[in-house]
């Protein structure tokens, strides 16, 4: 992936089980920024499970304040039914769903309910962009500032979580930053890491983590 910065905006990817440590897996994950968009990519070579495969992407965005959503998106809880807990720190308050079959399909653009406690169902913001490549295995989002609230001079929190389709259940494969494992099943624990990158610093976007 030419188009970003390897020292400043390349990620490690984990996957964390329930109550073990992380294991680094193959896949890498970018996270960068300009006065207008977030940017979010994920590289797949090397490994058996791309993009083209039919897995599902989920990325939430916040504002590192409190109040933000505490579940996953609806398709993550997958066939077993599991709510994996958000820190509410993270004040994490729109997320999307992204099915890599759909190739540059539209994904499913969701926003925090507050009051109710759950996730209501949106439209992708119309400047967000998916490039998608299943030649070389990777994909890229481009997400408006303006639709998670955001400015050039703001706060932004973000974390991704890849899982993949398998018999009666949805697995997680790996996920970024790395999450601290507070319980629930082998791959689906909880989410304790976000990056909390401020727009305005000058520190590289990798470096910029919060745990909860």
């Amino acid at each position: 992936m030419s188009d970003w910065t390897v020292a400043k905006e390349q990620v490690a990817t984990y996957q964390c089980g329930g109550g073990g440590a992380c294991t680094a897996q193959a896949p890498k994950g970018y996270f960068t920024y300009d006065a207008t968009n977030v940017y979010v990519g994920l590289d797949f070579q090397g490994v058996n499970t791309p993009p083209n495969s039919g897995n599902w992407l989920g990325i939430y965005f916040g504002n590192g304040a409190g109040g933000g959503a505490t579940i996953d998106l609806p398709v993550f809880k997958g066939a077993i039914n599991i709510n994996r807990t958000i820190a509410a720190g993270a004040g994490i308050q729109y997320g999307f769903e992204w099915q890599s079959t759909s190739g540059t399909g539209t994904p499913s653009w969701f926003t925090w309910n507050n009051g109710g406690g759950s996730w209501t169902a949106g439209t992708f913001p119309a400047a967000g962009v998916v490039g998608y490549s299943s030649a070389n295995n990777t994909v890229e989002f481009s997400i408006p500032l303006a639709a998670i609230g955001a400015t050039s001079g703001s706060t932004v929190a973000m974390f991704a979580a890849v899982v993949g389709p398998l018999p009666g259940t949805i697995n997680e494969l790996f996920r970024f930053p790395a999450a601290v494992a507070t319980g629930g099943s082998t791959n689906n624990s909880n989410y304790g890491y976000v990056f909390l990158d401020s727009l305005a610093s000058c520190s590289a976007p990798n470096v910029q983590f919060k745990s909860y």
